[in-house]
């Protein structure tokens, strides 16, 4: 997803998908470009970060504290907690797994000419 919605939109986007992974158990992983709704995804207790890449390349070594980023979800059973082994990752990535493995106050914000400035908060 290159956040394709927001707030309730997005919401019952979630809740459609993981209807769909509760009829059909079978593995399903999110990914989530400039992740506005990270918190509101994290809070439905169904997905665990797995993962995370730099949206820009080449990255820049702040990266990791940026919204710029491409989590992986995997969609988990409700109430399913799964603990994943990041050692093998460098240590940008394991850094930037433990700021986007919880919510955070991350903001995004949108210009483009000739339209509304859009925030998330």
């Amino acid at each position: 997803m290159y956040c394709p919605f927001l707030r309730d939109v997005f919401s019952d986007a979630m809740e459609r998908l993981f209807a769909s992974y509760d009829r059909n158990p079978r593995p399903l992983k999110i990914l989530y470009a400039y992740p506005w709704e990270h918190n509101r995804l994290l809070a439905t207790r169904r997905v665990e970060l797995v993962d995370i890449h730099p949206a820009q390349w080449p990255a820049r070594p702040w990266w990791p504290a940026s919204g710029w980023v491409i989590p992986t979800y995997r969609v988990v059973p409700d109430g399913a907690a799964v603990q994943i082994n990041h050692s093998a990752l460098s240590p940008l990535r394991r850094q930037a797994l433990r700021r986007w493995s919880v919510p955070n106050d991350q903001r995004f914000r949108l210009s483009r000419p000739g339209f509304a400035t859009v925030s998330s908060r």
